[in-house]
C-alpha cells in the first residue's frame, strides 16, 4: 500500500472514530434525556436526526477520504478539512437546536388528558422561565392542581377571557408531581369498555400479564393516542398511537 493511500485511510478512520463518538454522545443525550421512550416514538425524533447522522457520520468521513492527500500543501489540506468539519457542525447544531427547542419539558395532566409543554412554549406563552428544568432533566409528568375554591376558579376564567392570564395548561405554579395523585389517575383512567376493539392496545398488552396498567389520552397538535402508565408508580410504560381509519 502506498504512503498516500495509507495516510488517506488513516485520516478517514480517525475522522470516522471522532464523528461516531460525538454523534454517539449526542444520541445518548437525545434518546435518554430529551426524548426517553416512548417520547422518541411520539415525536418521531429519528426523522429529524436522520439528516444529522447522514452528514456527520457518513458524508463527513467519506469526504475526508476523497479529499485527503498528503501531496497537497498543508494550508490547502487544512482548509478542505475545515470546510468538512464546518458542514458537520452545522448539521449537528441544526439538529441539536431543533430537538432541544421541541422537546417536552413537562407532560401535564389537565382536563382529562395529558398534554405536553415544550421549551419553546415558555417564551411564546409568556411563562415563567424560572420553571424551566435543566437541559439534562427528562420530561416531567405533572398534575395540574385544580382551583382551590370557587373564587380562584372564577378569577382564572375571567383573567383568561380578558387576555390577562395564560391558558390553563401553562400555569406552571399549579404543577404538582403526578405521583401524588395516582388515586385520581386510576379513577379517571379509560375504562376497559372504552378500550375494546383497539387492536393497537391489545398488541401493546401482549406479554404484559400481571402488570397493572392504566391508559390516559395524550394529545398535542397532530399527535394523538394513549399514554400507558403504571397504575402504582405513574411510570410511563409506552404509547399507543391513534389508529388511522
Amino acid at each position: 500500500m502506498s504512503p498516500a493511500i495509507a495516510a488517506r485511510l488513516k485520516a478517514f478512520g480517525a475522522h470516522l472514530l471522532l464523528s461516531a463518538t460525538i454523534i454517539g454522545l449526542f444520541m445518548l443525550l437525545v434518546f435518554s434525556v430529551w426524548y426517553p421512550a416512548p417520547f422518541d416514538a411520539i415525536y418521531e425524533v429519528w426523522d429529524v436526526l436522520r439528516l444529522v447522522v447522514g452528514v456527520d457520520l457518513i458524508i463527513g468521513p467519506l469526504l475526508t477520504l476523497v479529499i485527503f492527500n498528503i501531496a497537497k500543501p498543508r494550508r490547502e489540506l487544512a482548509r478542505d478539512v475545515s470546510i468538512i468539519i464546518l458542514l458537520q457542525l452545522s448539521a449537528l447544531g441544526w439538529g441539536g437546536w431543533s430537538t432541544y427547542q421541541g422537546r417536552p419539558v413537562y407532560v401535564v395532566y389537565a382536563a382529562g388528558q395529558f398534554q405536553p409543554v415544550h421549551r419553546e412554549d415558555y417564551r411564546a406563552e409568556g411563562m415563567d422561565e424560572a420553571l424551566l428544568s435543566s437541559p439534562f432533566t427528562p420530561p416531567q409528568l405533572v398534575y395540574l392542581r385544580p382551583p382551590l375554591d370557587q373564587a380562584e376558579a372564577e378569577r382564572l376564567v375571567l383573567d383568561y377571557m380578558n387576555d390577562r392570564d395564560l391558558e390553563m395548561l401553562f400555569h406552571g405554579d399549579r404543577y404538582q408531581p403526578l405521583q401524588r395523585h395516582m388515586a385520581r389517575m386510576r379513577d379517571s383512567a379509560l375504562k376497559p369498555t372504552e378500550l375494546l376493539g383497539r387492536e393497537s392496545v391489545a398488541r401493546f398488552l401482549e406479554g404484559r400479564d400481571g402488570q397493572a396498567i392504566i391508559f390516559h389520552r395524550f394529545s398535542h397538535a397532530y399527535i394523538g393516542g394513549l399514554l400507558a402508565l403504571s397504575s402504582e408508580s405513574g411510570e410511563v410504560l409506552g404509547f399507543v398511537r391513534d389508529q388511522v381509519e
